[in-house]
């Protein structure tokens, strides 16, 4: 039980993880007892628990596992409502999701029949204000030549449409939102004009 740990310091050196000083000691010792080091908290949840011993399974891959006898793991909290409305995360720059792929194939088919000379998704980034960016999904050349700005939405969050009229406000382009109708209404594209 007096086990004697050695923490060396590796005063301004700097380990594989990144860490410094007394850190990076720590993190050598805590690598060679076989800890995974980097995760935080995470490494925790990869370890069993009692009653899943040796079944490799941690506590996130084995809900409702016995933690000690006669003591269920604590039960997960129930989803938000509000939360299954809103999108899972963003997507990637460059990426499109459900609507606007098929604002895209509209698009496409708009620029075959010769109404649109060009289009392309992401491709302008407008600056609003110091450490505030607007991107709108398509930038969209008319036959004619006219610019115009396209976002797509499914719904509406507040600060995104404060954010078009912003841009509308302070650039010579046409901004248009796009909201794709319901089949019940008879589909298509339902647009307004900032």
């Amino acid at each position: 039980m007096s086990e004697k740990r050695s923490t060396t310091a590796l005063s301004g050196s700097q380990g594989s993880s990144g860490a410094t000083g007394n850190d990076a000691g720590m993190v050598a010792i805590l690598k060679a007892q076989g800890y995974g080091v980097g995760r935080g908290i995470r490494d925790t949840w990869a370890r069993p628990v009692v009653g899943n011993a040796g079944s490799g399974k941690g506590r996130a891959a084995a809900p409702g596992v016995q933690a000690a006898p006669g003591r269920t793991q604590a039960p997960v909290a129930a989803k938000d409502p509000k939360a299954a409305m809103y999108a899972k995360g963003r997507m990637k720059a460059g990426e499109m999701n459900g609507t606007e792929q098929a604002y895209h194939d509209h698009l496409a088919q708009r620029q075959h029949a010769g109404e649109v000379a060009w289009f392309k998704f992401e491709a302008m980034t407008f600056k609003l204000a110091d450490d505030t960016r607007y991107t709108p999904d398509f930038m969209v050349m008319l036959a004619d030549g006219q610019l115009q700005a396209h976002e797509v939405k499914g719904y509406w969050t507040d600060d995104a449409r404060v954010k078009i009229k912003v841009a509308a406000a302070l650039f010579p382009i046409e901004f248009i939102a796009i909201k794709k109708k319901a089949k019940k209404d008879g589909g298509g594209w339902e647009k307004e004009v900032f």
